[in-house]
């Protein structure tokens, strides 16, 4: 019997400033690299999520993480003209997170 590993290639957003890089499985950033200096500014092989929220369960409730390791990567828009749009969805649909990454001409960062 064999397998066949589906690898998902890498999503890169870049301009003449910035270079990211995000996981193409899962949406994670995994590199921020300053093209000028050549300077990356993450740890090789590390993944960073793009968001959490912290939920509370009732009243006496123990606070507990919701957030970027059960969502479910849905869809992806781009990378083009500079921006990024990832679309999650947590909880059986009943949450859905839009994530916009756009690099702007100064070559700053906006999530």
């Amino acid at each position: 019997m064999s397998y066949l590993v589906k690898q998902v290639p890498d999503l890169v957003l870049e301009n003449d400033r910035v270079r990211l890089r995000f996981s193409g499985e899962n949406g994670a950033l995994l590199g921020i690299r300053n093209k000028a200096t050549k300077t990356d500014f993450m740890i090789p092989d590390t993944e960073a999520p793009l968001f959490s929220f912290a939920a509370v369960r009732g009243e006496y409730g123990a606070l507990r993480e919701i957030g970027f390791t059960q969502a479910e990567l849905k869809k992806v828009t781009g990378p083009a003209k500079g921006e990024l749009k990832l679309e999650y969805e947590l909880m059986g649909g009943g949450l859905l997170v839009n994530v916009k990454v756009k690099l702007q001409d100064l070559g700053l960062l906006r999530l």
